[in-house]
Formats: C-alpha cells, sequence, structure tokens
C-alpha cells in the first residue's frame, strides 16, 4: 500500500493541525505493516477531511474533540474477516505518537469491502465520504466508486435516526452534565453543541438539503431562513442563533463563553433538548402523518419485532404510568404492525428518545433514573435476538411499571 502526503488542513487550531497529522501518518504505517496486502485503502472523513476539527490547548498539549472519522478498505469478505481482529487490537492499543494530542473520543477503524462502497445506500455519512473524503494511503480511486454523490436521496427516517442517536448519545453521559470544571466542561459543551447543531442538519437532510461539513449547513440553513422558507423558522425557534453560536464554539471551544451564555452544563443540556424535541416531533409528524403527541411520534417510530406485540398493551399502560399520560397513546399494537421491523438496537434507542424527551427535568437530572436505564440497556442488548425478543419486550414493560417509579 502506497504512503500518500497530507496535503490538506485537518484542524482550525494550526498547532492541532500538526499533531493531528503526525498522528495520522503514524495510524496509516502501523496499519499499512500489521495487515499487509489485505489492506487497500485508508480514508479519512468528517470534520478533519474539512479542515474544521475541533481542538482545545491544555498547556503545551492539544486536546482533540472532534472524532477520527476514519475508514479502512480491503477487497473482499474473507478479507474482512482477517482484518476485524487486528483492527479491534489497533483500535486497543494504538496511542498518538505525539505526547502533546490527546483523543477525547476512542479510535474506530469500520472495514469497508469494494462491494460495500459500490453498493452504499443514500446516508449521510455517504455524502460526507463521496464529498470530503481523503484518501490518507493505498488506492486513491476507491472513494470514487461511491454511488451516492448529493443529499436529496437520503431518507426522511434517517433524519430522524440522527436526532434520536443525539439524544440517546446525551442521555448515556448525563452525569457530564453535572456542574464541574475543567477540560471535561468543553467535552461536555461540544457533546451538547453537536447536538443542537445536528437539529439543523436533520432538517436539512428532511428537506433533501443536505450538505457536508458544519459551516456549510449552517449557510444553506441560513439561506433557506432568508427565502422566506416560515416552515423551517417555525419548527424550533431560536434554532438559528444557537447554531450560530455553537458553529463559532467549534472553531474556537472556549468554556467562558458558554457559561456567559447559559451558564451551568445543566442549562445547555436543556436548551439542546427542547430543539431536538421540537425537531424530532415535527420530523415524526410530518413523516407519520399523525398529531405530535411525544408518546405518538416515538410509537409510529419504533422498530419493533412480532414478539413485543404480546406485550404492546402493557407497554402502552405502563409508559402511560409512567409518564403520567391520559390515555392519549394511540393503539401500538396497531402501529408495530405497520412498522418496519428492527432489533433490540432499534428499540433501546427509541425508549432513549422517550426517556430524554418527555422526562420531566426533575427527573432527567437524577442520576439513578441515568444508571437504571443503562442497566436496563445492557440486559435487552443480552437478550435482543430473534428468539428471545418477547423477552426484551417484558424486560421494557417491567421496567417502566414499576423499576424508575419513586
Amino acid at each position: 500500500m502506497s504512503d500518500l502526503a497530507l496535503e490538506f488542513r485537518t484542524s482550525f487550531d494550526p498547532d492541532a493541525d500538526v499533531v493531528v497529522r503526525n498522528c495520522l501518518k503514524e495510524l496509516c504505517l502501523v496499519l499499512g505493516k500489521t495487515c499487509g496486502t489485505n489492506l487497500e485503502a485508508v480514508f479519512l472523513t468528517g470534520s478533519l477531511s474539512l479542515g474544521e476539527g475541533s481542538s482545545l490547548r491544555i498547556g503545551d498539549r492539544v486536546l482533540l474533540l472532534s472524532d477520527l472519522d476514519l475508514g479502512v478498505v480491503t477487497s473482499g469478505e474473507k478479507e474482512r474477516r482477517e482484518l476485524v481482529p487486528i483492527l479491534r487490537e489497533i483500535e486497543s492499543s494504538f496511542s498518538p505518537p505525539d505526547p502533546r494530542l490527546i483523543l477525547s473520543s476512542p479510535l474506530s477503524l469500520p472495514v469497508y469491502t469494494r462491494k460495500d462502497i459500490r453498493s452504499q445506500k443514500p446516508k449521510m455519512e455517504t455524502v460526507d465520504m463521496a464529498n470530503q473524503g481523503k484518501v490518507l494511503a493505498g488506492d486513491e480511486s476507491c472513494l470514487s466508486q461511491l454511488p451516492i454523490t448529493d443529499g436529496s436521496e437520503i431518507t426522511k427516517v434517517e433524519a430522524i435516526t440522527l436526532v434520536e442517536n443525539r439524544a440517546w448519545e446525551c442521555l448515556r453521559n448525563l452525569e457530564r452534565f453535572r456542574p464541574s470544571a475543567g477540560p471535561e466542561s468543553v467535552k461536555t459543551a461540544f457533546l451538547a453543541g453537536k447536538a443542537i447543531l445536528d437539529c439543523m442538519t436533520s432538517i436539512l437532510a428532511f428537506r433533501g438539503a443536505y450538505v457536508p461539513g458544519y459551516k456549510r449547513r449552517l449557510s444553506v440553513f441560513k439561506e433557506t431562513l432568508r427565502s422566506g422558507d416560515g416552515e423551517i423558522g417555525g419548527i424550533a425557534p431560536g434554532l438559528e442563533e444557537e447554531a450560530t453560536f455553537w458553529a463559532g464554539f467549534r472553531e474556537k471551544p472556549e468554556i467562558s463563553i458558554v457559561r456567559k451564555r447559559y451558564g451551568e452544563m445543566g442549562t445547555v443540556l436543556s436548551r439542546a433538548r427542547e430543539l431536538m424535541r421540537q425537531v424530532w416531533l415535527w420530523e415524526c409528524s410530518s413523516l407519520s402523518g399523525a398529531g405530535t403527541h411525544e408518546l405518538s411520534a416515538l410509537i409510529f417510530r419504533t422498530a419493533a419485532r412480532p414478539g413485543l406485540r404480546e406485550n404492546a398493551r402493557a407497554l402502552r399502560k405502563a409508559l402511560e404510568s409512567f409518564i403520567g399520560g391520559s390515555g392519549s397513546i394511540p393503539d401500538i399494537v396497531r402501529v408495530f404492525r405497520l412498522s418496519r421491523w428492527g432489533n433490540g438496537e432499534d428499540f433501546l434507542r427509541k425508549m432513549a428518545a422517550l426517556l430524554f424527551f418527555e422526562l420531566p427535568e426533575s427527573r432527567l437530572e437524577d442520576w439513578e433514573c441515568s444508571a437504571g436505564f443503562m442497566k436496563l440497556a445492557r440486559k435487552v442488548f443480552s437478550q435482543a435476538t430473534v428468539k428471545r425478543t418477547g423477552r426484551s419486550g417484558k424486560v421494557w414493560v417491567e421496567f417502566f411499571s414499576g423499576s424508575m417509579k419513586q
């Protein structure tokens, strides 16, 4: 595999750019030595490939807030199977060669076969790969085989899923939003800012106007608002101002400006949740043709397997009791029949969205609530197989019926 010069900027900060580029070069060398001929190419996508990597200086060190969005290309399934254990080992053992660089997120090295590249479906990450992907080493033409080049074909479900994923991410990191100081606060603010910016991303994707890069998306979003499209402006009032603030924060992440604007981290989380909830409800309602009740939207989006139908009515009753509803949830047995089948993880993310959007502030800030949810998540994951999915449904019913009641 031939090495290529990294002739592009990765980060807003020049010092961060140097150490990140050194890290990428070393990683390509490690991959080339350990993977051998099975490795055909290594590519970079995400904000770093656009020169929009976000980082924080801590003395003479650099905390990289952006993810290292890398991909590895191989020829076929046999080669993929051989590469996976090698790459998992590299993920767990790799350290940046320059001790000044601190990675804030775990290294991930997904593997793509040539067939995978040619058959990519319309997704945001596919558009990113096609338009901003940079081949670091190996076959420079590998990404030219991608069939999707713009955001007009991204599905509405994909757009909604992005908001749900951000809700899931915020819930998993709930404890971070407690009052704190130091670098961790910057990472926490970055997480909330990403959720807010992806509200804008989701709206654009939902309308077939997705483009790579937060700066470009913000520009398109503002142009759409200026064109007199009142629908977008009414989805989540104040989103333009918030997105502008957080786009600036990514370029210069200073916790002082966040505290000046919001006060404590919990306020940032509340604002992120409010905007995500508004966008999510509007998109779900637009897609389903149903009303805007939160649980109706969630149930429409829930990808349930047949085994969960057996518990559908009990689940509805438990949800109403847990949230404090008054019988406004539709017949979810009927809705489940109209939904696409999914897996345990799909259902878990939908339940995460429910918790994040529906729980009162007092419950959301209760760490016991989040801890109980994560314990349940592990339990459901362990049981989320086709044969045992019925039991997974019962676990959810038991959870909402009593395990988290105060």
